[in-house]
């Protein structure tokens, strides 16, 4: 199953208001949404390591001359790899060597060349900023800065630096940054701004006219319609009041996680929840330790889900890789769909990654860079 066909949205725009984007018609009922963002909580951006203000390119197994041959095939001026080539920058310790770029080279980095660099520096382990960059949610800068009381002079230089692969833009040289804040707590300001994720609020929109039973058969399909028709009544019956925030239609475990970063007690096994988790222990009341990567989630997929086909259905598990690959797992990630072209997701196991709503679309050119995205939808035994 390939990526949806997803439509264009109506918008509304209000006086004061974000803009809110209608979604599709469906047995979904009728949903609204609008973005905003989530910052990380002092807690986490405290743990955070403050990275030296010296950026090193680590090349591992590779000789003086083949370096030589990837700045060169990267697209590197004559003057860029005299610079980078500058052996007085080197540092040769056996198989692995250490390379101290001066700012002004890392300045005058284009972004094509600059992304083709760091995709052969992103092979290493030890270039961490390069192997896991921050990646900024949505195809627009501006928004992911905006409000953050940075200097102008700031966010040009972090826009200066930000690369794209497809329509995810990456940022790899946050050293760079340091030499204009001098302070930890502006670096941890900043770090938190960096970090932003860009998450969805949705909300259904009832009135009298509304068939409860078809939006409970939709919305509740393996819980027992719990609490959701007396909710669903109480708005229907509250004068003034005609919409509900889709979370409180959630198993109580994912609602309780909607908008939320892991704490240390989702971590107690040694790793922070993923992608997988999430989607795996999305009805569950209590949660599996889904850990065991590939061969983990193939046998829960075996044992509880079976494949599922168009038209999708609230809960249903979907797994995302790049288009061309085997039928079979691997994948590049699980999330879960909610309605229209909404999923419910983590987008890694890190501590700065919190549980959100988000447009498939985006969930799919974050994971599959620059590529289009096949997607596998499974569906609960139970369900089918």
């Amino acid at each position: 199953m390939n990526t949806p066909d997803l439509h264009n949205h109506s918008i509304s725009v209000g006086l004061e208001g974000p803009v809110v984007h209608r979604c599709k018609p469906g047995p979904w009922g009728e949903l609204e949404y609008y973005d905003t963002y989530l910052e990380a909580p002092d807690r986490l951006i405290r743990r955070l390591t403050i990275p030296s203000q010296q950026t090193v390119w680590h090349f591992e197994e590779m000789t003086v001359d083949l370096i030589g041959q990837v700045f060169e095939k990267v697209g590197f001026s004559t003057a860029q790899i005299r610079q980078a080539m500058d052996g007085k920058r080197w540092s040769v310790s056996g198989d692995l060597i250490r390379i101290f770029p001066t700012f002004s080279l890392i300045e005058s980095l284009s972004p094509s060349v600059r992304g083709k660099l760091y995709q052969v520096l992103a092979r290493s382990e030890l270039n961490t900023m390069h192997r896991y960059p921050i990646q900024f949610d949505g195809p627009d800068l501006s928004k992911v800065l905006d409000r953050s009381s940075l200097p102008e002079s700031l966010v040009a230089q972090i826009e200066s630096l930000t690369y794209r692969e497809g329509q995810v833009a990456l940022f790899s040289d946050y050293p760079l940054l340091l030499r204009f804040l001098g302070h930890p707590e502006k670096e941890r300001k900043l770090l938190r701004i960096l970090t932003r994720t860009r998450t969805l609020i949705a909300r259904m929109i009832l009135d009298r006219k509304v068939d409860l039973t078809s939006l409970l058969d939709y919305w509740a399909p393996a819980q027992d319609n719990f609490d959701s028709r007396p909710l669903m009544e109480s708005v229907l019956r509250t004068s003034g009041v005609d919409t509900i925030d889709i979370v409180q239609l959630f198993p109580p475990g994912a609602r309780s996680q909607l908008f939320t970063y892991p704490t240390e007690d989702d971590c107690l096994s040694g790793r922070a929840p993923d992608g997988i988790w999430t989607a795996i222990n999305f009805f569950n009341h209590t949660a599996l330790p889904v850990y065991e990567g590939t061969e983990g989630l193939k046998h829960h997929l075996l044992n509880r889900f079976r494949p599922a086909s168009a038209p999708l259905r609230f809960g249903d598990l979907l797994l995302l890789s790049p288009e061309g690959e085997s039928e079979e797992l691997p994948f590049t990630h699980a999330c879960i769909y909610i309605a229209d072209d909404l999923v419910y997701t983590k987008n890694s196991a890190q501590l700065m990654a919190p549980w959100i709503l988000s447009k498939l679309r985006d969930v799919a050119s974050y994971h599959v860079r620059g590529a289009r995205a096949t997607i596998r939808p499974y569906r609960m035994a139970s369900l089918c």
